[in-house]
């Protein structure tokens, strides 16, 4: 636990706060930042240093890196942090440019959140050698912990000649969660170093030499091995006794009195080091020749294509793909790109933005038939974050629709639909195919004419005849702008899993709604549209007593409008006044029995009024493809009327289509258990916990399950997960200590 302080404040004054829940160099560069702009404008400064599960663990108790007094008097205490979190106002661009603004704010008695990752921040009319010169000296305040002061005992000196090389691995590379993204900003493959190295090192100039620093043991003997003469830290300074932490803070500010640092573009580390002292920091790509790049492009693409296993594993095969990819689309070699990366995931890699990328590749060049063999590869080891889930079965599904199984492909779009309406690839292929009337409200979702014409863009259109060239080629009639699907979440996200309700609750995201809607062109026979869609709205809001009364007039007004109905049953529902939702959905489904997605709602609707039978009814004959929750409330429904395997089979199809949904695993589980097969049942819960996607709740499950079956060395090791996975779940964190202690 972080040593902090109940700082309280003052009612009658704000103060700015340093917050980044990252790692170092973010964290410093927004403290120092705060502590400048504290002083020039003449108000308190503490931070709200965060207590991370993620990459930022190892930065969790700041008075290993501070004294503990300027702990005590300036870092907030996690309960007050979250007290104040919520009222206070981040420092943005537009607050930065009225400084005015800023003063009034904090007159006010709100606080400023300082959470910037990178930079010096400049105020409006300020002057920036000054304002660097000021952020700076703030560097001389900090009274770091007695460790870190000892070790950093004349190093400025000894530094001040050496060229730092910033070598960026470590958790992007190695972390469950973090290597199934692409960094390619932050982690730059060897080629591009070595490159760099031969040349600095060949040519030395004056005093000084290389100073290495990177967070990846392998990473520093691979360049050791390779340029003998360059040094690493311990080499100069007694790092012996740090911790972690401190080691990595004595680094960062080593780093920062090297004359120049050569470092990946956008690293927090090595770009807080260089504001920190105003050295010279140099992109390792940029910096290189025309000639140079492309010679290190090129021996990166050898070496990918012939020898895969020269790399460290899965997250550095995957950054190097990540940097590969586009350099060979710009260079016209999509054949060379695509085969490249279907070798790697035929070969067994499992990194999750690889696949949608490789399924993109070979729809470029015209292999629908290799999309179709790398969806099946991610089918058997599931990608971790759902944007690439939703991502990868969009492509798939128009592979699907290119040869000619229109039924696989809309179902497979979809899936991609439901699990990411807001992704680029949705937001491109869903509007297309409502506009062209492939997707109607007999086989999606009613969408009407005003909702598409809200946020009508040019530019997806473009894009998708870049990306989707034989869609567009078969549509019966040209586009020259896509509509929007945004308010379309609004109506159906309790269907769609993917979309939060405190995410549409967000005032930035129904701001921009109200502004499209109040901006729209109404014609006459989009009024009730119009009005029903702003009550909608408004229930998001918090206000849902106005919302239902404005649709109930409505619904007199325009008795036979169905989505009046249905948009009154859904403001029902977010009050939780279930019987009413029935009602107005039963209104809907009257008006417009041929819409799916209308007795799905009435089915869900009945399941909270406990109306079993009805659901079950209603859920017997109805499809909507694609959709996993039609078939979580199918299996929901037969297993309140007494039928267990179907329930079984349903949430197995309901898996099937959101392989990463927790519930739906925790949910086969249980039956399984019922149905006396805890093996099948324990499996469906390790292959959440295999995607890195386990809640506190599954991981106790998992251990009563493996208990039962008398699988104690299986729970012991859920056990120890569940410590180092859900910290903060007190129950979870109970049991699993009492099995530890247990162990015979």
């Amino acid at each position: 636990m972080t040593a902090q302080p109940a700082h309280r404040g003052t009612a009658s004054r704000g103060a700015l706060i340093a917050f980044r829940a990252d790692r170092l160099g973010a964290r410093l560069i927004s403290l120092m930042n705060a502590m400048r702009l504290s002083d020039d404008l003449g108000v308190p400064f503490y931070c709200a240093w965060s207590e991370s599960k993620g990459v930022g663990q190892t930065f969790n108790d700041p008075t290993e890196l501070f004294e503990p007094q300027f702990v005590k008097t300036h870092f907030l205490s996690r309960e007050h942090w979250s007290e104040i979190r919520q009222s206070s106002e981040r420092l943005t661009g537009k607050l930065q440019q009225n400084p005015k603004e800023i003063r009034k704010t904090l007159s006010n008695g709100r606080h400023v959140i300082v959470g910037n990752a990178f930079g010096v921040i400049e105020l409006a009319g300020e002057e920036t050698e000054p304002v660097a010169q000021r952020f700076r000296a703030q560097l001389n305040r900090l009274p770091f912990a007695a460790p870190v002061s000892e070790a950093l005992e004349a190093l400025e000196e000894k530094l001040a000649h050496y060229t730092a090389y910033h070598i960026r691995r470590g958790d992007l590379t190695d972390d469950p969660k973090a290597m199934h993204k692409p960094w390619p900003h932050k982690v730059v493959p060897n080629e591009f170093y070595e490159f760099h190295m031969r040349d600095t090192l060949a040519s030395p100039s004056g005093e000084g030499g290389a100073l290495l620093f990177s967070d990846d043991m392998s990473a520093i003997g691979h360049y050791r091995g390779q340029f003998p003469q360059l040094k690493c830290l311990p080499d100069i300074a007694v790092l012996d006794g740090l911790t972690e932490a401190q080691r990595d803070l004595v680094e960062l500010l080593a780093m920062s009195f090297c004359k120049k640092i050569i470092a990946p573009d956008q690293s927090a580390f090595s770009s807080t080091a260089a504001d920190l002292s105003g050295a010279e920091k140099v992109a390792v790509a940029q910096d290189l020749t025309p000639t140079q790049q492309d010679a290190a492009y090129s021996a990166l693409f050898h070496r990918l294509r012939d020898r895969p296993e020269s790399f460290g594993g899965d997250g550095h095969i995957g950054q190097a793909l990540a940097h590969i990819g586009p350099w060979l689309e710009h260079s016209g070699r999509i054949d060379e790109a695509a085969r490249l990366f279907g070798a790697r995931v035929a070969d067994g890699l499992c990194i999750s933005f690889v696949y949608p990328k490789t399924m993109r590749l070979q729809q470029l060049n015209d292999a629908p038939q290799e999309v179709l063999s790398t969806a099946a590869h991610m089918a058997k080891r599931p990608a971790i974050h759902i944007a690439d889930h939703s991502a990868a079965e969009v492509l798939h599904g128009y592979a699907h629709l290119r040869l000619g199984d229109k039924a696989q492909g809309i179902k497979h779009i979809l899936n991609g639909y439901w699990h990411g309406p807001a992704g680029a690839l949705s937001k491109m292929i869903v509007p297309y195919l409502v506009e062209t009337g492939t997707l109607s409200p007999a086989v999606f979702l009613p969408v009407s004419q005003l909702q598409l014409s809200l946020n009508r863009r040019r530019a997806p259109y473009r894009r998708l005849q870049t990306e989707f060239p034989a869609l567009c080629a078969a549509s019966c009639g040209p586009l020259d702008s896509l509509g929007s699907m945004e308010t379309v979440t609004w109506d159906w996200a309790p269907l769609m899993r993917a979309v939060s309700f405190k995410s549409l609750q967000r005032q930035t995201a129904l701001k921009d709604q109200r502004a499209l809607l109040s901006k729209a062109r109404i014609a006459e026979r989009d009024v009730s549209e119009r009005d029903s869609l702003g009550a909608i709205l408004s229930a998001y809001e918090g206000e849902t007593q106005h919302a239902i009364d404005e649709l109930k007039r409505l619904s007199v007004r325009h008795e036979n409008d169905v989505m009046v109905w249905q948009r009154l049953s859904h403001a029902y529902w977010i009050t939780r006044d279930f019987k009413k939702a029935a009602h107005a959905a039963g209104e809907a489904v009257i008006r417009k029995p041929e819409w799916p997605v209308l007795q799905i709602w009435l089915a869900m609707v009945y399941l909270r009024t406990r109306n079993y039978a009805d659901a079950d009814a209603l859920l017997s004959e109805v499809t909507l493809e694609g959709l996993p929750s039609l078939h979580a409330l199918k299996a929901e429904a037969a297993r309140r009327m007494g039928r267990p395997y179907d329930a079984l089979l349903e949430i197995e199809r309901a898996t099937e289509l959101a392989p990463l949904q927790a519930d739906f695993a925790m949910v086969a589980a249980g039956l399984l258990s019922e149905a006396n097969a805890p093996e099948q049942a324990i499996a469906h819960l390790h292959r959440i916990v295999a995607v890195h996607r386990a809640p506190g709740k599954l991981l106790l499950q998992l251990i009563e399950l493996q208990q039962n079956a008398s699988d104690l060395d299986g729970a012991r090791k859920t056990a120890s997960l569940a410590l180092e996975r859900a910290p903060n779940h007190a129950e979870l964190e109970s049991i699993a200590r009492e099995i530890l202690a247990s162990r015979s």
